[in-house]
């Protein structure tokens, strides 16, 4: 079955419900309107003056990752205490 797609012949029943809530809601004074936009914040550039600085502060700080950073410290359950620690298996008697 194919037939020529006219949309005139389809409407969005979802839009007109979702306008007919929206209208509802103006006229009984139930909307405020929203406060004005902030000002996006300015971006950092990628030029290549700011990789270069840093990378410098990267290696004045030592140049640590992230992994490197915590890999001193002890791992703990998500509840922020140690697992106990794991008796060894006796050995088997013959």
């Amino acid at each position: 079955m194919q037939a020529d797609w006219d949309p005139a012949e389809h409407h969005d029943e979802y839009r007109e419900a979702l306008m007919a809530y929206i209208d509802k809601r103006i006229k009984a004074g139930e909307i405020e309107r929203a406060p004005e936009a902030k000002e996006p914040k300015e971006e950092r550039s990628t030029t290549p003056a700011d990789l270069m600085e840093t990378l410098r502060r990267s290696v004045r700080h030592g140049g640590e990752t992230r992994a490197e950073k915590g890999a001193g410290r002890k791992k703990t359950t998500k509840r922020g205490k140690r697992p106990a620690s794991r008796k060894k298996k006796a050995a088997k008697r013959t």
